[in-house]
């Protein structure tokens, strides 16, 4: 599950002195000594008014304060201190800490080239997190060793199975600091190389499989949805939409969760449903480049889906028959929804002939339409 992250308020003091003063926190601070409370009062003042040089993070998961995250500047170069609530600790949560911290800083301080972090040799399990977290060890000075992130090592995987993405990356890879890949099977999807060092975030634009519950419940997986969440969960939603008689729509990005479609949403876009499906989807794959440009640079916690929620079915390839059609207003949508590669064209059986219909114009009282003639089951 995400953490969602925000910033510290005079209000945490109390909490960020109870997790700062725990006995194995102070263990493993380089300063062992307890705080004092008034101490700890003037620190805090002091880092909450100066917000360009220091910015606390407050982690929570399912409603739950979870652990804290600073982040203290000079120059290009963060240095980042962590605590997870004694509570919670053992279930790898430093590891998800540091790595939506370093992305929240990334954001927040879009100046920022690298987040470096100080251990003890023998806090094993911070240095796993370090290490888990796509840090990198960079040498040690005395009793510490020094662990460092750079923001040009971030790395975001983009998971489409549709060729009209395959220019994503490039254009992307020249606007974010970082490297982005692009896979299009499940296979590539599993393989142990794509999450070392774990990538920042996992895009899914066009996606026809499940995604496994190894890969959402260890990473932030965006999935992209052709509708208004939560209103047309579920499958063929560009098919579902145009049926329904309707043009305009959103895209919706949420976190991929175990309930299809049901994730949390982080942004919405408006997108319009006029021409052929692979005009559309052309004109989708645009909105859903900038949403993952923006994604990147806001890093927004997202929000539950709001209002009733509307399922649709995956449409079958019989569905694409025409015949029944008894309108030209339902017949001209239903040759145009169905126009992409990779979907199953508008047909029609006649005898031992299959005719299949694309490219379709709207005239005066007339729809003319590429068909083609195949034998029955043909192909």
């Amino acid at each position: 599950m995400r953490l969602r992250l925000r910033n510290a308020a005079w209000e945490d003091r109390k909490v960020l002195f109870d997790w700062a003063n725990d006995p194995s926190t102070r263990r493993n601070a380089f300063g062992s000594s307890l705080i004092e409370w008034d101490g700890h009062l003037e620190w805090l003042r002091a880092r909450l008014d100066d917000a360009q040089s220091t910015r606390i993070f407050l982690a929570g998961r399912a409603g739950v304060l979870v652990g804290q995250i600073r982040f203290d500047r000079t120059g290009d170069e963060a240095e980042v201190d962590y605590c997870i609530d004694p509570a919670h600790r053992g279930g790898g949560l430093g590891c998800r800490l540091l790595q939506s911290g370093c992305r929240r800083i990334a954001a927040s301080w879009p100046e920022i080239k690298r987040v470096v972090g100080w251990v003890k040799p023998d806090n094993i399990a911070s240095i796993r997190s370090f290490e888990r977290s796509g840090f990198r060890e960079d040498g040690s000075h005395g009793a510490r060793r020094r662990f460092t992130w750079a923001t040009d090592d971030r790395r975001f995987v983009i998971a489409a199975s549709r060729r009209w993405y395959e220019g994503m990356v490039e254009r992307l890879g020249a606007r974010i600091r970082g490297s982005f890949v692009l896979i299009r099977s499940p296979h590539e999807l599993i393989s142990e190389s794509l999450w070392t060092p774990p990538p920042t975030y996992v895009f899914f634009p066009h996606w026809s499989w499940i995604i496994p519950a190894s890969v959402h419940s260890q990473h932030d997986c965006v999935v992209f949805h052709m509708t208004d969440l939560p209103f047309g969960r579920g499958g063929s939603p560009l098919q579902n939409l145009i049926s329904r008689g309707i043009s305009e729509t959103q895209v919706s990005a949420i976190l991929a969760d175990a309930t299809l479609d049901a994730g949390d949403v982080l942004l919405k876009r408006p997108l319009s449903l006029h021409g052929a499906a692979e005009e559309i989807y052309l004109r989708a794959a645009d909105v859903i480049e900038t949403m993952i440009h923006d994604i990147i640079r806001e890093d927004p916690d997202g929000e539950p889906q709001q209002g009733e929620a509307v399922a649709f079915k995956r449409r079958t390839p019989e569905q694409s028959s025409i015949a029944g059609i008894q309108t030209l207003d339902q017949l001209f949508d239903h040759i145009r929804m169905l126009d992409a590669e990779g979907y199953p064209h508008a047909f029609l059986d006649i005898g031992p002939l299959t005719l299949r219909f694309t490219r379709a114009a709207r005239r005066h009282g007339e729809i003319v339409a590429d068909c083609s003639i195949t034998l029955r089951d043909s192909g």
